[in-house]
């Protein structure tokens, strides 16, 4: 997809709606292969502590990551939101169980486990709506994963169909949108600073 010069709600908007017109079979398909690539990336398997989100909406998928990551003994965190002050705290968990509706109906720690910050993570897998091949990012609006970033120098991988990549840099980003390193579609995988 191209992405012109267009606003970030519209963009959001047209990419969602598209995301929910997926099928159920096709979001669990293409999720799968997605979450496989993950795994083999240098990047992840050279982690000991990774952060994963909780899908929704027809987001990828995260729980075969999830339960390979436990299997292979890493320390798996999720975030979770701070209302009060809009930020992300990473929180260790042990498996599915430990994850409950929270904010947005998003599942996530409800409280104790290790809390980390993203600077202490060695990879952190995030969602989004909108990506650009020069790993651009555009989330829901609310600017959580953008704070919870600042400043940390942990990769950052991102989960996405190939639809949610524009072509280009494009993206209506602004100076405190905090972009990915590696860019895992059904179709690619792209790197920051690499031709596509």
């Amino acid at each position: 997809m191209v992405a012109n010069k267009v606003s970030k709600t519209s963009l959001r908007c047209d990419l969602i709606r598209l995301r929910h017109s997926m099928k159920p079979f096709e979001v669990r398909e293409k999720s799968e292969f997605i979450q496989r690539v993950l795994l083999e990336l240098p990047e992840y398997k050279s982690s000991a502590r990774i952060a994963l989100y909780s899908s929704f909406n027809n987001e990828v998928l995260t729980d075969t990551v999830f339960a390979e990551a436990l299997e292979s003994g890493r320390e798996v965190f999720f975030p979770r939101a701070d209302t009060e002050r809009t930020e992300l705290a990473f929180i260790a968990v042990s498996g599915p169980g430990e994850l409950h509706p929270g904010l947005f109906s998003i599942d996530e720690p409800l409280h104790g486990g290790t809390e980390l910050t993203a600077g202490e993570l060695d990879l952190i897998v995030v969602p989004g709506v909108a990506f650009d091949t020069s790993g651009a990012r555009v989330g829901y609006g609310k600017g959580f994963y953008d704070r919870a970033l600042t400043g940390s120098n942990t990769m950052v991988a991102a989960l996405a169909f190939d639809f949610q990549v524009m072509e280009g840099a494009k993206l209506p980003v602004q100076a405190h949108d905090i972009g990915v390193d590696v860019i895992v579609t059904e179709k690619r995988l792209i790197r920051r600073g690499e031709a596509v």
